[in-house]
């Protein structure tokens, strides 16, 4: 199977695509077809005229670009301003490790099966990890609307038992709201739990009009009438997970119809929000550093609002190719960020 019907196949799988990048030479041709690497002549960033192809066997695609101009002389990588760049084993090896990041197996597994060493791995996972937090942060938006339910609540991510075990700091708190209708989900780290620091965040996040449900925490209180939001209900969590009902005009999928009404008698309580906090808390456990923390959180955002929504493993994998070169496109040309985006000139990130 050729590289580039592989992203378009139904049954893409660890087999096809082991079948499709069997040697160096065809993971090159995978990373172009798939625009990991581009294969345009670049241009000089010096004098600007284009540059020419100076072939060693010892490069790692083999050639360079070399500009023969004369007192210009500039040298350049085909690897420059790609993800390869920051990659100090072969293409082939990190394109196999690019898929067991996709398939979310262990770094030690992903070592042991590539033949690299565990440090190695993990460096090309923190890589990965990056791409996925800028993306997401690139292409946010926000969550919920007239017609629907927005949960929020913070959580404490880390507890060191017994005073035992290496632990990022004696305090690290997350804050996340979650939409009930699309189940988008919002995340970050907090410096504390009080009113100054929750109230911009829900108001960069979550739409105006929405129906805010939390627990009791004071900082909740009088949320709707600062922020313009249509309404809010709360649960005691100290004595019951569910607070009854309350009747609101949202999307019908949220709970029961009332007969002879435009409401909706939807179930109070934050388990939507909750749940999310286990997944996650099961995903940073493996985090050591609170630099990397966002990281971790960027990519579990990445996958449940973005690649969650896509319709088959081949869609996702495309579309984690695609944001690899959205932000690592090449030799003198931008990559998108999460500020000063320079990617358009309509950009929200700009």
């Amino acid at each position: 199977m050729e590289p580039f019907q592989l992203v378009l196949a139904r049954n893409f799988n660890i087999w096809n695509y082991a079948a499709a990048i069997c040697s160096e030479e065809r993971a090159i041709e995978a990373a172009k077809r798939w625009l990991l690497i581009p294969s345009q002549t670049p241009r000089c960033p010096s004098c600007g005229r284009p540059m020419n192809a100076e072939t060693n066997t010892n490069y790692k695609l083999g050639f360079r670009w070399r500009c023969r101009r004369a007192g210009c002389n500039v040298i350049r990588s085909p690897l420059k301003g790609t993800f390869f760049e920051r990659s100090n084993v072969s293409i082939l090896n990190t394109m196999r490790l690019l898929l067991h990041f996709f398939r979310k197996d262990k770094v030690s597994q992903a070592a042991r099966d590539v033949g690299v060493t565990r440090k190695t791995a993990i460096q090309i996972y923190h890589y990965l990890r990056e791409v996925c937090e800028v993306a997401e942060a690139h292409d946010r938006d926000m969550i919920g609307g007239d017609n629907d339910i927005v949960e929020v609540d913070e959580t404490h991510l880390y507890t060191n038992k017994y005073h035992r075990g290496r632990l990022l700091q004696r305090q690290t708190w997350s804050f996340g709201c979650i939409s009930r209708l699309t189940k988008k989900i919002h995340v970050e780290l907090i410096p504390n739990k009080n009113r100054a620091t929750l109230d911009p965040i829900i108001q960069q996040n979550v739409r105006q009009n929405s129906y805010i449900m939390s627990d009791q925490h004071r900082a909740y209180m009088g949320v709707h009438l600062r922020l313009g939001m249509r309404g809010h209900s709360s649960v005691n969590h100290s004595q019951q997970f569910t607070a009854g009902t309350v009747n609101i005009p949202v999307d019908p999928s949220l709970g029961i119809p009332v007969p002879g009404s435009s409401n909706v008698r939807c179930k109070v309580h934050t388990n939507t929000i909750e749940r999310q906090w286990l997944e996650l808390k099961r995903q940073c456990r493996t985090c050591r550093s609170q630099r990397r923390l966002k990281w971790y959180m960027g990519e579990y955002m990445y996958r449940q609002n973005i690649l969650k929504s896509l319709p088959s493993d081949a869609a996702r994998f495309r579309r984690l190719l695609r944001d690899i070169h959205r932000i690592y496109p090449g030799l003198g040309r931008h990559g998108i960020s999460i500020r000063n985006c320079r990617c358009r000139p309509t950009c929200p990130r700009r």
